[in-house]
């Protein structure tokens, strides 16, 4: 007995590593202030009792040797069984239902690319996932990394412009005090470089800013300096020699031209290369990997990925001398489902990426959203996908829609296109051929499990007649009254989930829709929304 209670009793190191990560909590601030000064050794024993999103935070900006020393994959593989214990307390029922969670009809908590995860929950919380998934975690640092040093870079190479500048004028002092006979003129030239190089200081260092992580600051008038400087270091040689005629003269200047579009061709390709290597890094269908491991992949990675609520105010439609990064520029799809969502968040989205065709914003995690979040969805000028399933009740009340469908702009408005040769006939469709029916582009709309009503529904439809897929499984305020809106012989719904809305009945529902479109599928698996849908263009 006294052997066991040996066993059971924690070692001291434990406990002042446990005092120390309840100090600490998730104070991001003082892990990156106290941490680089402790050695790696005690780094392990607090990480492994620090929260994961401390534990995620301090992976991303640790050292590059702590990078590689630490055993990040032991620790997150920790993480990964107990936030597998907790979601399997806490939803016993999606669990055990029988069959893959490619085909069942239960709804997953994550994005369809992280169904594996469910899978070893069902497998007696297994393992045999776990290395993609950290695989992709992995991924994702690096590409945080990597932006951060991007960053830091800027600061380094204009501190060490700085440094040679300085270097520059202290030689020059030294000449001049050897050579005490030298004109005046040259003092006035140094006293004027002397201001041109505090000048450039104080701008370059005004240029960045540390909460600029999530930007790449690009000087244009750099570049064109550079670019200058070679070109006439270039042509210093031929003013020299003078007495050998013109020829030797447009010799040089054009192997100086076309040297310098060499180089730009070059400096083209590196940055094409970039761009493609690091859109290969990193699939944004794997953005809420870190929910996998404990993570609030909404506050945690989402900062990262996007830049701070500051700067966006800042800055006047990305103007000035700022670039996005390249993985934001294909920025096309955005897949939330599961996060913790709020007005603040979404709105941010919105205002960044306009040119979103797909979201999904599917999650329980809404009591922070209200008709806001719906009006700033609004703003898409894209959008053809939209999931926002489990949604509160007051979001989709009538007043709430018909302001959604008043802030569409009326630019992104196109004509129906005729339905095909192939499609099914029904007379109501024959009397409305001929017309002609401006609609907005969303084609794919699921409101699961949301608490909509039929005059809301209705009116979301006939302003919409573009549809093509509509989820309205779990839908249990619905009654035969919503066939007003979905009978609409405008409407170029192809696919239908009414699973669950127990009010619609076979008679007063289903043979009247199908009377007005005859070729509608119905289906009741959740999973298969929007299945035939593709991305089609990347910005």
């Amino acid at each position: 007995m006294e052997e066991g209670k040996n066993e059971e009793i924690p070692t001291l190191t434990k406990i002042c590593s446990c005092e120390f990560a309840k100090l600490i909590g998730e104070n991001n601030i003082v892990i990156s202030k106290i941490f680089p000064t402790l050695p790696t050794q005690i780094i392990m024993l607090i990480l492994q009792e620090l929260p994961p999103d401390s534990m995620f935070f301090y992976y991303v900006i640790c050292s590059d040797i702590q990078f590689d020393v630490i055993p990040w994959k032991i620790f997150f593989k920790t993480k990964y069984i107990e936030e597998m214990k907790k979601i399997k307390e806490q939803n016993i029922e999606l669990v055990d239902q029988i069959g893959s969670w490619h085909t069942k009809h239960a709804l997953p908590l994550l994005p369809i690319k992280l169904n594996d995860f469910y899978v070893d929950i069902e497998n007696d919380i297994s393992t045999n996932n776990f290395h993609k998934y950290f695989l992709e975690l992995k991924k994702m640092v690096k590409l945080m990394r990597e932006t951060r040093k991007l960053n830091s870079t800027s600061t380094v190479i204009v501190n060490n412009n700085n440094n040679n500048n300085n270097n520059n004028m202290i030689k020059e002092e030294e000449d001049d005090d050897d050579n005490k006979n030298n004109n005046n003129n040259s003092k006035t030239k140094k006293n004027n470089n002397n201001d041109d190089g505090k000048k450039n200081r104080r701008n370059n260092n005004s240029n960045f800013s540390q909460s600029n992580r999530g930007l790449l600051l690009v000087n244009k008038n750099d570049k064109k300096n550079s670019n200058t400087s070679k070109i006439t270091k270039k042509n210093k040689s031929p003013m020299k020699k003078k007495k050998k005629g013109n020829n030797i003269k447009k010799k040089n200047l054009n192997s100086s031209v076309s040297s310098s579009l060499n180089n730009k061709n070059k400096m083209k390709k590196k940055k094409s290369n970039k761009s493609t290597m690091i859109k290969q890094l990193f699939d944004p269908g794997f953005l809420m990997v870190p929910s996998c491991f404990g993570c609030d992949s909404s506050n945690v990675s989402l900062d990262f990925f996007f830049p701070h609520q500051n700067i966006l105010n800042s800055i006047n439609s990305w103007g000035g001398n700022l670039q996005r990064p390249p993985y934001l520029n294909s920025l096309c799809e955005l897949n939330l489902r599961g996060a913790t969502l709020s007005d603040s968040l979404i709105k941010r989205i919105c205002k960044q990426h306009p040119l979103i065709e797909s979201l999904d914003l599917m999650s329980k995690e809404t009591q922070n959203v209200s008709k806001k979040s719906l009006f700033a969805i609004a703003t898409l000028v894209k959008l053809k996908k939209l999931n926002i399933g489990l949604w509160k009740e007051n979001i989709f009340q009538l007043e709430n829609v018909k302001m959604f469908i008043a802030l569409i702009s009326e630019e992104c408005k196109r004509a129906l296109d005729p339905r095909k040769k192939s499609a099914a006939k029904s007379t109501m469709r024959e009397i409305r051929e001929d017309m002609v029916i401006y609609a907005p582009p969303l084609l794919y709309l699921s409101l699961e499990q949301t608490l909509i009503k039929d005059n809301a529904l209705n009116y979301f439809l006939r302003e919409c007649p573009r549809l093509i897929d509509v989820n309205l499984s779990g839908c249990l305020y619905l009654t035969n009254k919503c066939l007003f809106g979905l009978s609409n012989p405008d409407l170029r719904i192809e696919r239908l989930n009414h699973c669950g809305c127990y009010k619609l009945s076979n008679e007063g529902f289903s043979r009247p829709l199908l009377s007005v479109h005859p070729d509608i599928i119905f289906y009741n698996n959740s999973n298969l929304f929007a299945a035939n849908y593709e991305v089609s263009s990347t910005s």
